[in-house]
């Protein structure tokens, strides 16, 4: 190979380098993001079945014109969402109506969101319609005048009925903390089961049932109705049919937290299992209760004997 072709290969790889690092720093220049200097206190998600409100007050969000907890995990990814976008690229004139229709950013398809602080608007976030990619999206930023495709899934954040943002948990205790429970059957007798702290370890005792109790059996069930969670809401004390099984009493650091156990009939439509509900001094409303966490407020005292 000839010194002439050698040279002018060589300069062939510069040129293409050149050329690769030019359109990389031009693909770089063209990401922009847009941070919020504030959290917000108040967000608004408005899309064209509803308009949900998500609003702050003291510690705790909560959701719709009845205020359920939100789920704190849900409006974390919202405040997130909401806190840092990456704009990858302009696409579009806002002014444009045929570039509205064409990412779907009309008033009736786009999802709105609206953060607020101290009632202040402080973020507007106009989607559209998913990029081909899927895991992106077409909106614009602050009443902008240009359309971008959003880095992540930002539909996926944002489109958020009351439901998927209510909070699910009915009852959160420290473990820890509970010091006794009773279950009243409606048609059995009622025992509790109790323990106190010795000063290294916990005692176990239980009335209302003639059994030896096994410590890691009595320490495993007491501690799991630290918690309850349910996957579908109702009104508030809302009467669904069937009949009441058992009444729950759980004492947790000197409060005391009630739970009524209620059961329907299974049907062909639920396999002929039976569908529980309940109602909790904890919460207003009525909710569903799962079929594995029935089975522990049903439980026999011999469950936990040696």
């Amino acid at each position: 190979m000839t010194k002439r072709k050698i040279f002018l290969i060589a300069a062939d790889v510069i040129l293409l380098c050149v050329c690769i690092f030019q359109w990389v720093l031009g693909s770089r220049n063209n990401i922009k993001n847009f941070v919020l200097s504030e959290i917000p206190d108040e967000i608004i998600i408005t899309n064209p079945e509803e308009t949900v409100s998500i609003v702050q007050s003291g510690d705790e969000w909560f959701v719709g014109e009845l205020k359920y907890p939100a789920s704190k995990s849900v409006v974390d990814s919202l405040i997130s969402g909401l806190s840092s976008i990456k704009a990858l690229d302009k696409v579009g004139d806002a002014s444009k109506e045929s570039a509205l229709v064409k990412y779907d950013l009309e008033a009736e398809k786009r999802i709105c969101v609206e953060a607020k602080k101290n009632g202040t608007v402080i973020r507007t976030l106009y989607l559209g319609k998913e990029a081909a990619a899927g895991s992106q999206c077409y909106a614009t930023i602050d009443q902008g005048k240009n359309i971008y495709i959003l880095s992540g899934n930002a539909r996926l954040t944002f489109d958020k009925t009351i439901a998927r943002i209510r909070s699910n948990g009915v009852i959160d205790l420290d473990k820890s903390l509970i010091t006794s429970v009773t279950l009243a059957p409606v048609d059995g007798d009622s025992w509790t089961l109790s323990r106190t702290n010795n000063g290294t370890d916990f005692a176990y005792t239980i009335s209302g049932a003639d059994v030896e109790l096994d410590t890691q059996k009595a320490a495993d069930f007491i501690e799991s109705f630290c918690a309850l969670t349910t996957n579908n809401w109702y009104g508030e004390k809302t009467d669904l049919g069937g009949q009441k099984k058992v009444d729950v009493t759980i004492i947790c650091d000197g409060k005391t937290v009630t739970l009524e156990v209620y059961e329907i009939p299974g049907t062909e439509e639920s396999q002929n299992l039976p569908l529980y509900y309940g109602n909790s001094s904890e919460t207003p409303y009525t909710f569903n209760i799962g079929n594995y966490s029935a089975a522990r407020y049903l439980s026999k005292p011999e469950e936990i004997a040696k």
